[in-house]
């Protein structure tokens, strides 16, 4: 089953990798856009389709500040009917509301280039990003902004900040200090084959020798599909926290960080400016693995940068 799921999945990416090469151009860096799309300097609606099961929830936040910037400066925003997650995550992070409807009256329809093959029959005017693009050398939430600004000819100028909610959350101890731990991973599962998880589990006995208190998070499909013994775990909360929760749990002032894949936990970590102990991924290739640590994993950390590789 496990080496189906591999096949299945390396297929899709290769068709779906060699049908952006031959449908999409390249515009400005991270962008790419069909042939047959015309832009027209008229275009005022923008619709974001992050439904497609490519796109993980560490995707939908790098969107999030361009978003909010193109709405801010005039454009007509939408999130498709049924991506309640990104509607509850923008409100909880940046106060931030935005209406859910269909595409079909879209100038455009933004989505990660992973999803190109499923979506491909679904919009002819669709723009493309593409994460992997390492043409591109800011931080992927900046370099959307330019890009969109360059495409269409205009300048974003409003800061966003996460709205802080600093409160203890109501099932940890208040006298204990903790970090969150995640072994699991939703996009890339096969380079699981080749690193070595050991290097989680020393860094938590690590922060346990001072003194932290170690929380697993996850969805009730990672603790039902892996059955492992955890013994350094002091709480379980797989299956038991929601995406809210888990920005509610990183907001609590007795946690502290997270010891994690480079995951959608690592980026909230990072935008609220906590300890982040990582076991990256990686990629194919060299070039590929430093954009990635320079302008993808750190996106959400500040120069003083708390994200350290394992």
């Amino acid at each position: 089953m496990k080496f189906y799921k591999l096949s299945k999945y390396l297929f899709y990416r290769i068709l779906n990798y060699f049908l952006i090469i031959i449908f999409t151009r390249k515009n400005y860096p991270l962008l790419r856009v069909l042939y047959s799309n015309k832009k027209d300097n008229n275009t005022l609606s923008l619709h974001f389709d992050f439904t497609d099961s490519s796109t993980h929830f560490g995707d939908r936040l790098f969107f999030f500040p361009l978003i909010i910037n193109l709405k801010k400066s005039g454009f007509s925003i939408s999130i498709s009917n049924d991506d309640v997650y990104s509607k509850l995550l923008l409100e909880k992070l940046y106060d931030f509301s935005i209406p859910i409807s269909e595409a079909n009256k879209s100038d455009f329809v933004i989505y990660p280039s992973p999803s190109f093959f499923n979506f491909i029959h679904l919009y002819s005017n669709a723009i493309l990003v593409d994460f992997t693009d390492t043409s591109s050398f800011a931080k992927v939430s900046n370099q959307l902004l330019r890009s969109f600004g360059d495409f269409f000819s205009c300048e974003f100028n409003y800061d966003c900040k996460v709205i802080p909610n600093f409160s203890y959350y109501p099932y940890l101890d208040k006298n204990q200090k903790y970090f969150l731990f995640s072994n699991y991973i939703n996009s890339g599962l096969f380079r699981k084959f080749f690193i070595d998880e050991k290097k989680l589990i020393n860094q938590l006995l690590l922060l346990k020798k001072d003194g932290f208190k170690i929380v697993h998070v996850g969805s009730r499909e990672d603790a039902l599909g892996i059955q492992t013994n955890y013994p350094y775990v002091d709480l379980d909360f797989r299956g038991m926290t929601s995406i809210i929760d888990m920005v509610d749990l990183v907001c609590s002032p007795n946690v502290y960080g997270a010891v994690s894949y480079d995951n959608f936990l690592m980026h909230l970590i990072g935008l609220f400016d906590k300890k982040a102990y990582i076991l990256f991924r990686g990629r194919f290739f060299k070039k590929n693995i430093t954009h990635h640590m320079n302008y993808i994993n750190n996106t959400f950390f500040k120069p003083k940068n708390n994200i350290h590789y394992l």
